[in-house]
């Protein structure tokens, strides 16, 4: 049989016999196979419903994880969406397409992998049908710093894993597995090289991945595939690693610094005090050259005045 979501609809049954006859109806729904959606993390995802076009007895809902995030009715014209339910996630990330009822989620993040699923009702017809999406996230590329000696935890995004869910922690130190969690059973590793030996611990409800004093080492790109039956999830972390001052080498960097400060502030006194001189003394000269400049002047007059006495004795007639 190659049944269709065409065929949804109202089917009836009629039993003929010597007895009697019978007639019996059924309401038969089609739901297609799960389809598999894939976006990166803070990129719009939209989730078709098929339809061309809505028609005006309508109803849709659309769920996430069994809970109602968004509904149609075109007999009243309500488009609604619920984006404050299960802890907000949703919150101003939801958009219903007006024409043919797909879902719109904006800046999409890692808790809002899983199941999604939308039914179609049409009261005129007295049929339904179902779509069903399984949203995979690929995760950005996530930046932590540490000190060395202290601890790093790596986030896996979520607030619980499921039973089905397989997570597995990988370092790009030889590509190696470091820690695992499948069918309840958490595992850890030492990593090709050893350097991960009684440092990680995996936390039993969300999988995040801790390095305990952590070393330089320990620095590098880690990956995090989680895959299950309701979200599938790829993530990137790369986790620097800044060495470990001890408190004498800060000390000793204080001191150099204070040293180099106090070196500044005496050099800009110094200049500030010979730049101070030289003005003084570039002023004193030049009031010592204006006085002598002044004495010549009036030496020079006395002279002028003499001769000219002399001159006017030597031009007066004799008797």
């Amino acid at each position: 049989m190659n049944v269709k979501m065409a065929d949804s609809g109202l089917y009836e049954l009629d039993i003929s016999s010597p007895s009697g006859s019978t007639s019996k109806k059924f309401n038969v729904t089609v739901s297609n196979g799960l389809k598999v959606e894939s976006v990166r993390e803070r990129d719009s995802l939209i989730l078709p419903t098929g339809l061309d076009q809505l028609q005006r007895d309508d109803r849709l809902t659309w769920k996430f994880e069994k809970t109602i995030i968004a509904q149609i009715n075109q007999t009243c014209g309500m488009f609604t969406v619920y984006d404050a339910v299960l802890d907000g996630r949703f919150k101003d990330r939801l958009l219903l397409n007006k024409q043919d009822g797909s879902l719109i989620i904006t800046s999409v993040r890692l808790n809002i992998t899983g199941l999604y699923e939308v039914e179609r009702n049409r009261a005129s017809r007295g049929f339904s049908t179902h779509k069903t999406f399984s949203v995979m996230i690929i995760g950005g590329d996530d930046m932590l710093s540490v000190t060395e000696g202290t601890s790093a935890t790596l986030l896996s995004g979520v607030l619980e894993i499921h039973q089905d869910d397989v997570i597995i922690w990988r370092c790009e130190h030889g590509d190696s597995v470091i820690a695992k969690i499948s069918n309840g059973t958490f595992s850890t590793f030492d990593g090709a090289d050893g350097r991960f030996r009684d440092t990680l611990e995996l936390d039993h409800q969300t999988g995040s991945l801790t390095i305990r004093n952590i070393r330089t080492e320990h620095a590098g790109l880690y990956h995090m595939d989680m895959i299950g039956s309701r979200r599938t999830v790829f993530k990137r972390i790369s986790l620097s690693v800044c060495p470990h001052v001890r408190s004498a080498e800060v000390v000793y960097v204080g001191v150099a610094f204070l040293l180099g400060l106090s070196l500044f502030v005496l050099a800009v006194f110094w200049r500030s005090k010979i730049c101070r001189q030289k003005e003084k003394r570039c002023k004193y000269n030049y009031k010592k050259s204006a006085i002598k400049l002044q004495q010549r002047s009036e030496t020079e007059g006395e002279g002028k005045k003499k001769c000219g006495e002399k001159d006017l004795d030597l031009m007066l007639p004799l008797i």
